[in-house]
């Protein structure tokens, strides 16, 4: 079987859709053109995959990924979710628990948004010191910075996750597997990538975010180590069901 993937922009959920889509047909054959080049160069670097550049008219199936990211809603082919993520994801970095540290991470791009939230954030654990570091940084005019203290590691950069450069990024899952709680702020809507992934990698997502797209996960606002850690399978599980299988 040949499969002509298309796609209209290339980015971190048309990877996902792609990788999904791929994980459950790795035997076909993709072919490859000028338009999807890109995507399959990427999906190349995680999964065997064979590529063709030449198939007879009518003999390959046409799967096309859209994706709406405010909804959030995402076609691929006739396959439908609200997101799609690799099962690649949970078996590279799922880790236990009680092997990770303590602290909140986040690492993320640096917005004046982010940076009220931040600091909101820091004055809830109590971390007064932390929040005016990040005063003091950004009224240097700081793009760039970071804050490691007993209770948080935070990572303020001028770059998100850009297309091309973080795809499954090793680097990114393999600190955030490392923290119990993730720091999962809104984005540019109130879902977040970085809620799920999470999740996939074992730790609990820390948001005070209300969303449709989060009903039946558990999650804290602040960080609490007291828990049932029969949540983390549950978590894990409704993930898989939803946005995985």
């Amino acid at each position: 079987m040949t499969i002509l993937l298309t796609h209209e922009i290339l980015n971190i959920q048309t990877f996902n859709a792609a990788a999904w889509y791929i994980e459950k047909n790795l035997n076909a054959t993709y072919l490859q053109n000028e338009s999807n080049k890109d995507l399959l160069k990427a999906i190349r670097e995680h999964y065997p995959i064979d590529i063709t550049h030449k198939a007879n008219k009518g003999n390959f199936t046409k799967v096309n990924i859209s994706i709406d990211h405010e909804r959030p809603w995402t076609c691929v082919g006739t396959n439908q979710k609200a997101l799609f993520f690799p099962k690649r994801i949970i078996e590279l970095y799922y880790k236990n628990f009680d092997e990770k540290s303590d602290k909140v991470l986040f690492r993320g791009i640096l917005t004046r948004k982010r940076v009220i939230e931040s600091i909101l954030f820091c004055f809830s654990l109590s971390a007064y010191k932390e929040a005016i570091t990040i005063l003091i940084n950004v009224f240097l005019f700081r793009k760039e910075f970071s804050i490691n203290s007993d209770k948080l590691k935070i990572i303020f950069t001028k770059q998100g996750r850009r297309a091309k450069t973080k795809f499954l990024n090793k680097d990114y899952f393999e600190e955030l597997r490392d923290y119990k709680f993730i720091y999962c702020p809104a984005g540019d809507f109130d879902w977040t990538y970085r809620f799920f992934e999470t999740i996939m990698v074992g730790s609990i997502p820390i948001t005070e975010v209300e969303t449709s797209l989060f009903e039946g996960f558990y999650k804290q606002s602040t960080p609490e180590i007291d828990f049932p850690q029969t949540f983390l399978i549950t978590n894990l599980s409704l993930c898989k069901e939803r946005f995985v299988n």
